[in-house]
């Protein structure tokens, strides 16, 4: 009896990639159903400054990750031509392009000490990476689902970052951020300030006269 062949998504096989990869690097020597298990070093990525790492829960009812980091190349420069970006809780992936779109991108970036470049477009290869330099600054990963209820105040969450390059060498990161309930707790706050403050209903001026009319 002939077998129905599995078909996965490329978010699925990009994720199975990355699983295999971190097995990998753990040491666990995986198949190679979904190409080579040990790719060549030709990036680097090291997550920095973790007391600025933070998941917001926006008011908009999305979740966004603001990590700062340095990216460097080594030789030779890979071309980055896929990426994707997940949490390690059950939701969607996080989007990577234009996080200045976001009506909150200000508010994001307000905590960080300085003047911080995104580092979205490099991740992306939508930017050729530098030769022989780093690059400092901030992951901003947002999408459009909110964040567990069970997720405390402080609580500790990781996201996984897998880019893939154009000879299909794909390069696994992982960084960790603390939940931050703060942005959603402000808008919820000053619209409650907006509605007490809201001008009483209108009242009709004859509405007014009327009873002073019979006595």
């Amino acid at each position: 009896m002939p077998t129905k062949k599995l078909q996965f998504t490329r978010a699925e096989e990009r994720r199975c990639r990355a699983d295999l990869l971190l097995l990998s690097r753990a040491g666990v020597v995986p198949g190679t159903f979904f190409g080579p298990s040990t790719p060549p070093k030709r990036l680097g990525f090291r997550q920095v400054e973790p007391e600025f790492a933070v998941v917001y829960d926006l008011p908009s009812g999305g979740t966004a990750f603001v990590v700062p980091c340095d990216y460097w190349p080594l030789k030779p420069r890979p071309v980055i031509c896929e990426w994707a970006c997940w949490p390690n809780w059950d939701a969607p992936d996080f989007e990577l392009s234009h996080p200045e779109h976001s009506p909150f991108y200000r508010e994001l970036l307000e905590p960080l000490p300085g003047t911080p470049m995104v580092l979205n477009r490099w991740l992306m290869g939508e930017v050729g990476l530098p030769h022989g330099r780093k690059l400092s600054g901030v992951i901003i990963a947002i999408n459009s689902y909110p964040l567990p209820e069970h997720f405390d105040d402080g609580m500790v969450v990781s996201m996984h970052l897998l880019l893939s390059g154009a000879q299909g060498d794909d390069y696994p990161f992982d960084f960790s951020a603390r939940v931050d309930r703060a942005m959603m707790l402000s808008h919820q706050r000053t619209r409650d300030a907006r509605r007490a403050f809201r001008p009483t209903e209108h009242l009709d001026f004859d509405t007014l006269i009327w009873p002073l009319s019979i006595l």
